[in-house]
């Protein structure tokens, strides 16, 4: 509204500069002067008026662009966790396997009382050496009353050795299994099967 109330000050102002200098002009001049700057007010005020009553112009607010906001993605952080338990080397095993009978297989007949040897063939199948003094132990009520025995020689790792037992029949007619094991000299018993702790054995029937 400003803009156009400016332009209408300045005609008023010049209107009376005229009026002004209209004065020293003879009186018929003056009167339609007069008229003229009248009519000229008369239509400055209706324009004036006109302009009022229309209703301002909404303000224009200059908005800045909005920046552009970078995206963030979220990313899984890999964490490591360091095991506190270390798992220890196994130590050298002791394992018994390939036993082979070399006499007296399973389920021969022997007479009653009678003393005899039972000859196995038995492989070192583990990683520990087998010292001379590895005892044969009976792991029953050792029905065939076997004497204290070593296998009287170092076996390492891969070799075969033969144990000669002696073994005495029961004078009771009947079948008899007896089982044994090896035996370290600390008291370590070590066999056949899956975790090698199972005996080997031998089985006769006394008549």
């Amino acid at each position: 509204m400003k803009t156009f109330i400016k332009p209408i000050v300045i005609l008023l102002t010049a209107s009376l500069i005229l009026v002004g200098c209209s004065r020293g002009v003879s009186s018929a001049q003056n009167s339609e002067n007069q008229t003229a700057v009248a009519g000229t007010l008369a239509a400055m005020q209706t324009q004036i008026s006109i302009i009022a009553s229309q209703p301002a112009a909404p303000a224009v607010i200059a908005t800045a662009a909005p920046t552009a906001i970078p995206s963030v993605t979220a990313q899984a952080t890999k964490v490591i966790v360091a095991s506190s338990s270390t798992q220890k080397p196994s130590g050298p095993s002791l394992r018994v396997g390939e036993v082979q009978d070399l006499n007296f297989p399973d389920s021969t007949s022997i007479d009653v009382n009678l003393d005899f040897i039972k000859i196995w063939s038995i492989k070192n199948v583990g990683t520990a050496t087998w010292a001379a003094d590895t005892k044969v132990v009976p792991t029953d009520d050792n029905p065939l009353h076997a004497g204290a025995y070593t296998i009287g020689q170092v076996v390492s790792p891969r070799q075969i050795v033969e144990i000669k037992l002696p073994l005495k029949a029961p004078e009771t007619a009947q079948t008899y299994k007896a089982k044994f094991m090896l035996e370290t000299s600390n008291g370590t018993r070590f066999g056949i099967g899956a975790n090698f702790d199972q005996p080997f054995w031998v089985e006769i029937i006394a008549h």
